[in-house]
Parts: C-alpha cells; structure tokens; sequence
C-alpha cells in the first residue's frame, strides 16, 4: 500500500497491538504504527500509539515530539487507556498540565465505558 488510505491504516494501527500481545518485540509495533500514523498523519490516536511504543523502547524525546502539538481535542479523540497513561506522565514532567489532566479526564471517561478492557494491553518489552 503506498497511497493514503485509512483503512489500511487502521489494519497497520490494529496489528501493532496484536502484535506486541502476542510478546512480539516492540520496535516491530512502533514500525507498524509509524506505518499506519504515514497512511494516515492526522489521527491522533495513531501518532499516541507511536509514541506509546517509543516509550516503551525508552525513547521519551522522539514520542514526546509527537505529541508536542496536540491539543486536548486530539487527547479527546483517543481510545487506547495504556497509551493515555504511557504519555500523562511524560506531559507532567514536560510542564503540559492541561494535556496531562486532559489524559487522566480521557481515562476516566474510559474507564466508565464498559468496553474500555478489551483496548487493554500488557507488553513485554523485547528489543
């Protein structure tokens, strides 16, 4: 697939995290979300789970430059509990409160749906 095209991101998006649940290593999850976040570069929620496997490579400069022009909107827009948690933290520590309780209102909202668990995921990192 080499033209933009939404559903193919989202298929790349998606494999990510099947990937990394299936104990996969996690830069071959980041490589699928850069992929999904190129097909499709204005979701928010792709470029949050990019940045959420940076992080969890222990790559906080890189994720946090793609993050760094989101606004509470894009915040609002994401589904994923782990990657608003992954991130919350790192918006603290860069001074970007209103992103970081915007990240803890999501999780919340998140967490009174029902559905929310079957989003959630436990990696272990393998490089």
């Amino acid at each position: 697939v080499t033209e933009v095209d939404e559903t193919a991101a989202e298929a790349f998006f998606q494999m990510a995290f099947y990937s990394a649940t299936c104990g996969n290593p996690l830069y071959l999850s980041e490589a699928l979300t850069r992929r999904a976040c190129e097909l499709d570069s204005g979701n928010a929620e792709y470029k949050l789970g990019q940045a959420y496997f940076m992080l969890r490579l222990s790559r906080e400069s890189e994720a946090y430059e793609l993050v760094n022009a989101f606004s509470v909107q894009d915040i609002q827009s994401v589904n994923r509990r782990e990657c608003l948690e992954q991130i919350e933290p790192v918006f603290v520590g860069r001074g970007r409160m209103k992103l970081a309780e915007s990240c803890r209102a999501r999780i919340g909202q998140l967490d009174s749906d029902a559905g929310h668990s079957e989003n959630k995921i436990d990696c272990k990192v393998r490089r």
